[in-house]
């Protein structure tokens, strides 16, 4: 399960997906902005623990509202190509298991925004891109994850202490062992829960669907 704290501008293209949550232990954790870069849309998505950041340009309103399915998409994609090589996983198990960490997206208004903070500077980095360099914004998901390539691979320096690890190195290491965990359990299990749509004190959870395979 995933849980998305949005702030107040990408709130409003993301308005049918917010739904009221309270004690959720997300097995990752996403703070998301949303800037216009020229006339295109993008929202930056930056996952908690490991600060590994996710673009997403030149969204529009369908974007919007197929959103938790897009990101879906890239996450299991994105997180497949940093996590199959040197690994034990075969590669459907390893898309299966990472598809089904997206199967509950919660979003909500983020409780604490932030007006300093990485994904600030990575939407300067795309605006930098654009108007400066005159480059096109990473609006497919090959351009996006070779520009998350090079910003998630460096390690982050921070009050003069680099950091151990990079952002991809950590996100791809809390990914195998969040993917272990999913099979573990369901070696475990003895039949697989059908997906479900339920409304428990008025929070909604929707089942996207477990175990997607690449097309």
């Amino acid at each position: 399960m995933m849980q998305f704290f949005v702030s107040k501008e990408l709130a409003k293209g993301l308005g049918p997906h917010l739904k009221p949550t309270k004690n959720l232990e997300p097995s990752l954790l996403w703070r998301a902005d949303m800037a216009q870069i020229g006339t295109d849309t993008c929202v930056v998505a930056q996952e908690v623990y490991s600060k590994y950041v996710m673009v997403f340009c030149g969204l529009d309103r369908e974007g919007f509202r197929n959103f938790p399915e897009l990101f879906r998409e890239r996450f299991w994609r994105e997180a497949t190509a940093l996590c199959l090589q040197g690994t034990g996983f075969e590669q459907d198990s390893l898309i299966g298991g990472l598809s089904s960490l997206c199967d509950q997206q919660h979003y909500q208004l983020d409780p604490v925004p932030r007006e300093e903070d990485r994904i600030m500077n990575i939407t300067e980095k795309l605006e930098r891109l654009y108007l400066q360099e005159k480059q096109p914004l990473p609006i497919d998901g090959k351009a996006a994850f070779k520009f998350g390539i090079q910003v998630n691979g460096h390690k982050r320096e921070r009050e003069g202490q680099v950091s151990a690890r990079s952002p991809m190195e950590l996100f791809r290491g809390a990914c195998l062992d969040l993917v272990e965990q999913v099979l573990d359990e369901a070696r475990h299990s003895p039949q697989e829960k059908p997906a479900v749509i339920s409304e428990v004190d008025n929070v909604v959870t929707v089942d996207f669907g477990r175990n997607r395979k690449a097309s």
